[in-house]
């Protein structure tokens, strides 16, 4: 989807968002090598995991707790979970990435079919503020892929951590020294 100049109505400007956060999501996995897949957050989020998290994300939040299908697992995003979470890391991106494509598509059914005002099965929030909090999400995430990108690629990264996976340390904080003067 190339920029220009949008003029729309708000739904189909979420839409846009929403689409273009995600078709960021498979560009940015798109050639992210497999020897690199271990490359983790201090907290263990990898590229694999992350695809898997906003593909849980949107089933969630548009088809278990807007559209009312309860059968669905929503591993740890909701008090009464269903399921165990699979362990991505050992399955290959590409598959990730046609699950995660494949639930968007599931989701955008679900959205065909309401307006923004409809309130969710759960009677919490509307579509519309679903939408605006999927595209934050997902924009979100959008940073920590880059991040991860950028420490596959040779960025600030340490050494094995957690058999094998490299995990990403912050930089140490920069800071002026007494008496010297900003330029």
């Amino acid at each position: 989807m190339s920029l220009r100049t949008y003029a729309a109505d708000e739904r189909e400007m979420l839409l846009v968002f929403l689409q273009r956060q995600r078709d960021q999501v498979v560009c940015g996995v798109a050639d992210f090598p497999e020897d690199a897949r271990r490359v983790a957050t201090p907290n263990g989020l990898t590229v694999p995991r992350l695809v898997c998290h906003l593909r849980d994300v949107e089933r969630c939040w548009l088809r278990r707790w807007f559209a009312g299908e309860k059968d669905l697992a929503a591993f740890g995003l909701d008090t009464d979970d269903l399921g165990v979470p699979p362990t991505p890391d050992r399955v290959p991106l590409p598959e990730l990435v046609e699950a995660y494509v494949a639930e968007s598509r599931r989701c955008d059914e679900v959205v065909a079919a309401h307006g923004l005002d409809d309130v969710a099965a759960n009677g919490r929030h509307t579509l519309r503020w679903i939408l605006h909090h999927l595209v934050a999400e997902t924009a979100r995430h959008l940073g920590h892929l880059d991040l991860l990108r950028e420490a596959a690629a040779g960025g600030p990264a340490d050494g094995p951590v957690d058999g094998g996976a490299t995990v990403i340390t912050p930089a140490p904080a920069v800071r002026p020294r007494t008496g010297a003067s900003p330029r």
